[in-house]
């Protein structure tokens, strides 16, 4: 009896030991131990070659490499880097890097860490069997390169046509880069010896503490370094530097769980600025299902709100056509550069006469003394009575602490409309409707618009059946939430009344080009018809700002 209470004592010990050990024995180290600082952004994979295998299997990359825009994208100026660069590395390796040798070299945990976005710098690390690395095209070529030493490894380099291709195999890591002294930096590290890695960076290491669990993928963005990249300043297509200059480092990590796919991201401040209560998801619920996007944003600035008015509402501009026969423009740091659209200038000729500017004073003032809670932003597609013309109607709705004065707003927006409308185009001013027990007016003129007050609750549209639309779902409970905002895009849902709109605007194409936004940019949508929405929510703690993003398949 003594013997077997002493076996089962030391069996529940044993048994005790590997479920706690468990967890910190099984859990992968992150390989950014393992890279040298010095690195614009960092990708990690916790199955590199999983992910390889699912996405050569996808529809999306089938779809893609059949795309007018794969086909536009082969013609653009980054292609021909890419391709001038590929065979500068084929020269350099001694064969070719095709799809073949990447699915050969893709391991377990994997991560690439970019180093020069100009010169295509990298280092790669993967987690790989020894053997299996053995038999990869790259460790076979190796008689082929100069033996180097670093750490406690031999490792290999050859260098041709201006490119260097280095790689090692330690242990069961296998190590690819475009810098000798990256290669070896990464072999010190792994020995142990005095060198910073980017784990040890605080823009990487804070942006690990202030994300959760790492996902599939886990891509980590020195910020400050990639502003400073010409790259970045010349062909970032958001062109919003100056915006993402507010931040110093951020964390994105992609998560698969059934039928979506979520990205959590983490943007950190370089200056903490106060934080944003939530309660965007209360004006969501105005939103009607077949609305294509909609967004709600707490605490709106009157600025903000009056220009969205005057854009979608009073007086819809037209956005000049985007050439992109231009070249990119770099910001300068100081002095005044001019624009393309200087060379249409006459200089033999006196300037027209300003046209005369909106009155929006009275609606400024109006919303500059109202204490603004939120606003949301719905647009959607309508299709018109003729069956041909598709338009996109918005509603606008502003959420006070106080009640709005319905005549007041009313007075605002006429003043608006007069000085942009000619009297015989405004109408006879506004007129009273009843929806149930609601009173809603509208405005007409060369543009309808339509107004709605509930309390401390303002609708503005600019068609009756959108607003009638928001005004049906007023008595709907709002879901509580701490987001500071909150976007959706139902990408199936509006795909259809784009798809009219997008082919009427490629009525005349030039030859030889493919049509923009027929061709070109449906087909990013066919690329991706199986997404059905993406929904994004912001949070705002002040030092950072944390946005969940869903994509959501059909």
């Amino acid at each position: 009896m003594k013997k077997f209470i002493i076996g089962a004592l030391t069996a529940a010990a044993l048994i005790t030991a590997v479920f706690y050990a468990a967890p910190f024995q099984g859990a992968p180290q992150p390989l950014a131990r393992l890279f040298p600082s010095g690195t614009l952004l960092y990708l990690e994979a916790k199955d590199f070659q999983a992910e390889l295998r699912a996405w050569n299997a996808s529809q999306e990359q089938r779809r893609w490499l059949a795309s007018a825009q794969f086909a536009a994208f082969q013609r653009s100026n980054l292609y021909l880097k890419f391709q001038q660069a590929w065979t500068e590395c084929t020269a350099a390796a001694g064969f070719l890097p095709d799809s073949t040798l990447v699915a050969s070299l893709a391991g377990g945990q994997s991560a690439i860490a970019i180093y020069d976005i100009g010169n295509l710098q990298f280092l790669y690390v993967t987690r790989i069997p020894t053997a299996r690395a053995a038999q990869t095209a790259l460790w076979q070529s190796r008689a082929k390169y100069e033996t180097r030493h670093a750490g406690n490894n031999d490792f290999f380099v050859h260098v041709d046509s201006g490119r260097t291709v280095a790689f090692a195999a330690a242990g069961d890591y296998l190590i690819l880069g475009t810098r000798e002294e990256l290669v070896a930096g990464a072999l010190r590290l792994m020995a142990g010896e005095s060198l910073t890695p980017i784990a040890a960076e605080p823009w990487y290491n804070d942006s690990v503490s202030a994300a959760g669990a790492p996902g599939d993928l886990r891509l980590v963005t020195n910020l400050d370094a990639l502003l400073k990249t010409p790259q970045y300043r010349s062909y970032w297509i958001q062109r919003n530097a100056s915006e993402v200059g507010n931040y110093r480092a951020g964390i994105a990590d992609l998560v698969r769980t059934g039928g979506e796919i979520r990205e959590e991201r983490v943007f950190l401040r370089k200056t903490a600025a106060p934080p944003v209560s939530g309660v965007a998801d209360d004006l969501m619920r105005l939103a009607p299902d077949t609305a294509a996007f909609c967004r709600s944003w707490s605490h709106p600035a009157a600025a903000q709100l009056v220009a969205l008015i005057e854009e979608k509402l009073v007086a819809p501009k037209v956005t000049p056509r985007f050439s992109q026969d231009f070249a990119p423009m770099v910001e300068a740091g100081s002095g005044e550069t001019g624009a393309e659209s200087d060379l249409e200038t006459r200089i033999d000729e006196p300037p027209l006469a300003a046209q005369s500017a909106i009155q929006l004073d009275d609606l400024r003032r109006l919303l500059s003394s109202a204490p603004l809670d939120s606003a949301l932003a719905v647009e959607s597609g309508e299709p018109l009575p003729d069956g041909v013309f598709v338009a996109t109607p918005a509603v606008i709705a502003i959420k006070s602490t106080t009640n709005w004065d319905s005549a007041a707003v009313r007075n605002a927006l006429s003043a608006a409309a007069a000085s942009l409308w000619t009297t015989s185009a405004l109408g006879a001013g506004w007129n009273a409707h009843q929806r149930g027990a609601r009173t809603w007016y509208s405005l007409d003129g060369l543009a309808p618009l339509e107004i709605a007050v509930d309390g401390n609750l303002l609708l503005l549209a600019d068609s009756e059946t959108a607003l009638g639309a928001a005004l049906d779902r007023l008595d709907l409970r709002p879901t509580p939430s701490d987001a500071a905002s909150t976007a959706l895009f139902r990408h199936l849902a509006g795909r259809g009344d784009y798809h009219k709109i997008v082919t009427l605007l490629d009525h005349a194409q030039p030859a030889g080009k493919p049509a923009f936004f027929s061709a070109n940019l449906w087909s990013l949508s066919a690329v991706f018809s199986d997404v059905r929405e993406v929904e994004i929510r912001t949070r705002d703690t002040g030092a950072n700002l944390h946005e969940s993003v869903r994509y959501r398949m059909r």
